[in-house]
């Protein structure tokens, strides 16, 4: 997945977006696939429009390490 996606395309909110993303994590776990996700540094930044996404991205890396 990437970032820009579901916030620009799809225009989910943060915990809209964690939420998807959590379920194709458990989908690719589940197959033993490889998970891969793209996040650009703005994402990070707290800054509109991407307030609340950090958080995003800190839950999905701690669940994708686990």
């Amino acid at each position: 997945y990437m970032d820009a996606t579901l916030n620009h395309y799809y225009k989910l909110k943060p915990r809209q977006a964690e939420q998807r993303i959590m379920s194709l994590l458990a989908e690719v776990k589940s197959t033993g696939g490889v998970f891969m996700a793209l996040w650009h540094n703005s994402s990070l930044s707290e800054v509109r429009p991407w307030y609340g996404w950090r958080k995003v991205f800190e839950n999905v890396t701690e669940a994708a390490a686990k």
